[in-house]
């Protein structure tokens, strides 16, 4: 739905428009299910707003009604949205009660996923759980449940999880001999636990909604980068576009146009990574956009600086395979953030961060031990 995309802009008015359009014709048509995914939605949209109490009541509609449909994904999707706002709640309270209604979600989560064979799903929401306890500094019990994903990922085979899994259970083996040796820092490792738990829970949700994993090839991704002029969006640089049939600067025009008005929105220079919003057909693109330092800058108003997009374009099936936003706005920073200028942006700095972004997608495809 585009609507997610609009309020991960911040165009909050335009996606409550297009949900409540969205409704209109699924009550017409007596769509159920594209009602509770309206419901959802307009959590997600309360959710932003700080409108806590309206968001839970959204998801609640929407997993109560998904699971009586047997939409299992949306309910799945829907009770993890409802762990993530319970801890929302207790990192600024630390409210026992707040922490029991997350673990409450995540174990119905659970339950579903496993009742109903899902098992990447199951996966997801043991290592959401293992990161919970972790927020208590319960290390033998995240660990256990670790060791249940591990097993789960091994059977059927399910390789990108399974990475993941022994990741994080290698670090909680390392915090665990941390906090036995350093008492006092239990308090700064309890708040990275929690930040740790939640995206977890918002990459699950994000899988939800993507569950199959196509085969992957290098080949159809590129990165273009571009820059705001005087004279409107301009190409900086760019990697060879994989469609032969396609003229590249008619490409470029269309991105610079429709980006430019989705993400830079006038003179609001919206900062970070963002989409993903199409391309052509069958392409998505994220963009990570940033004010770069520039010596040709003349515009006072700029502060030396020119707004900049780049643009990583992939067929819109790989979207499985790119998932962690935050692991990829990462990228992003440490090859961008330290440029001195911006005539550094060269075809070689985003052949950087491809392969950087192909490095990490590359863990759900290469051979790991299942032993």
């Amino acid at each position: 739905m585009f609507a997610g995309t609009l309020i991960e802009l911040g165009e909050l008015e335009e996606a409550e428009r297009l949900i409540h359009e969205a409704e209109t014709f699924a009550r017409k048509h007596k769509s159920r299910y594209e009602l509770a995914r309206c419901r959802y939605q307009f959590g997600v949209l309360e959710n932003i707003r700080e409108n806590y109490g309206l968001a839970r009541s959204r998801f609640s509609e929407a997993q109560q009604e998904a699971e009586s449909l047997g939409t299992f994904r949306l309910a799945i999707e829907s009770s993890i949205s409802l762990a993530e706002l319970a801890m929302r709640r207790y990192r600024l309270t630390l409210d026992p009660s707040s922490f029991d209604v997350a673990m409450e979600h995540v174990r119905r989560a659970e339950d579903l996923a496993e009742r109903e064979h899902l098992h990447p799903l199951n996966v997801d929401t043991k290592m959401i759980i293992s990161a919970l306890f972790l927020t208590r500094l319960e290390f033998k019990e995240s660990i256990r449940v670790l060791d249940e994903a591990i097993v789960l990922s091994k059977k059927y085979g399910l390789t990108l999880r399974l990475r993941q899994a022994l990741a994080q259970k290698a670090s909680v083996e390392t915090r665990k001999a941390s906090a036995e040796a350093v008492v006092a820092e239990s308090e700064e490792m309890r708040e990275f636990a929690v930040e740790n738990a939640q995206r977890y829970m918002r990459i699950a949700v994000r899988r939800s909604r993507t569950p199959k994993m196509p085969e992957f090839d290098s080949s159809q991704l590129f990165i273009t980068a571009i820059q705001f002029t005087a004279y409107g969006p301009e190409v900086l640089s760019s990697q060879q576009i994989p469609f032969p049939d396609q003229d590249p600067e008619e490409l470029f025009l269309r991105m610079g146009v429709f980006y430019s008005a989705a993400i830079a929105q006038g003179d609001l220079h919206h900062q970070g990574l963002y989409g993903p919003l199409p391309l052509i057909a069958h392409y998505s693109s994220l963009i990570y956009a940033i004010s770069l330092p520039d010596s040709t800058q003349l515009d006072t108003r700029m502060n030396g600086k020119r707004y900049t997009l780049f643009c990583f374009c992939y067929p819109s099936a790989f979207e499985p395979y790119f998932i962690d936003r935050d692991e990829l706005q990462g990228v992003f920073e440490d090859h961008v953030a330290s440029l001195t200028d911006l005539s550094l942006v060269t075809t070689d700095i985003l052949s950087e961060i491809k392969d950087k972004i192909v490095e990490l997608a590359s863990l759900a495809w290469e051979p790991v031990s299942m032993g």
